[in-house]
């Protein structure tokens, strides 16, 4: 640990790496870049917070499905967590949610939902949010979600409609 003073205040600095293998330090093991101090706290680590065991449970799994190499932020964690519980909230949450993000996000959310559940909330939204969330996908991934026939019926209605509009008269020469 190293105490640094920063103004009037003293930061405290704790180096997970280099605290002793002690039951005690299992909880800031677990932060620690090392994979085998990293394993000790998993194995040392007593529960006691009903609090902290979402966080410390995701991170175990992470641990387990991906190893010790990788690198996973706190916003990593805010980000994953989000999207695993966003199809528990209620439909009013949800658009609450969806509302506060830009439409880039929002496409990227409602993909962790069944397309039953997405087109659901994207109608409940007003059209001009619709429209801008559904201007972020790429072509592919909306056409993807229609079938031929449907593409088929949109593109005739869109022939139809053009050719009902006037043309403009030509000047003989």
């Amino acid at each position: 640990m190293y105490d640094c003073s920063w103004g009037l205040d003293v930061v405290r600095v704790i180096v997970a790496g280099q605290l002793p293998r002690e039951a005690h330090n299992a909880p800031l093991h677990l932060f620690s870049a090392a994979p085998e101090l990293v394993g000790y706290g998993q194995i040392a680590y007593q529960q006691r917070s009903a609090a902290t065991s979402r966080l410390l449970g995701q991170l175990f799994e992470r641990f387990r499905e991906e190893g010790f190499t990788m690198t996973y932020t706190m916003a990593d964690f805010h980000r994953d967590y989000v999207k695993e519980h966003f199809p528990q909230l209620t439909p009013e949450e949800q658009v609450a949610a969806l509302r506060a993000l830009p439409a880039r996000k929002q496409a990227a959310l409602l993909g962790a939902l069944p397309l039953e559940r997405q087109m659901e909330l994207l109608q409940v939204l007003p059209p001009e949010e619709r429209r801008e969330i559904l201007r972020s996908l790429p072509p592919e991934e909306l056409l993807g979600a229609l079938s031929a026939e449907q593409i088929r019926e949109y593109l005739d209605q869109l022939t139809v409609a053009g050719s009902e509009q006037p043309r403009k008269s030509r000047r003989k020469k």
